[in-house]
């Protein structure tokens, strides 16, 4: 009589094993180079949307302080969601896009190896 405690897993041999790792991983690494993109905004024609942009990192690179010197609804970080080559803008929020997209691909990673099911990786 069959042991109906123990999980229903299917057994693959090492070579399947092998080629579902090389895949998953592949996957992997094609959604991070998909998702990776650097930012540079050239600040546009004149406007409501380039001068906020433009106070925002000025701010950031003057020194003022967010919520006594200054107020805005992005925070004291929206120079990263809109960076402008103002100072070292540029570098700082390429930089912080570049740790959330290693971030990414490590959770990517981790889940397919905790899981090992590829299904989940191509819904993410």
């Amino acid at each position: 009589m069959p042991d109906e405690s123990a999980p229903n897993q299917t057994t693959r041999s090492p070579r399947q094993e092998r080629l579902h790792s090389i895949v998953g991983f592949a996957l992997i690494a094609g959604l991070s180079l998909v998702t990776l993109n650097g930012v540079y905004r050239p600040l546009g024609p004149p406007g409501i949307d380039p001068g906020w942009q433009w106070a925002a990192n000025q701010a950031a690179d003057a020194g003022l302080v967010f919520g006594r010197d200054i107020v805005f609804t992005y925070g004291p970080l929206a120079f990263l969601m809109v960076p402008l080559d103002v100072s070292s803008n540029l570098l700082v929020a390429n930089l912080f896009l570049l740790v959330v997209q290693v971030l990414f691909t490590a959770v990517l990673a981790a889940l397919f190896v905790r899981d090992r099911h590829l299904s989940a990786i191509a819904a993410f």
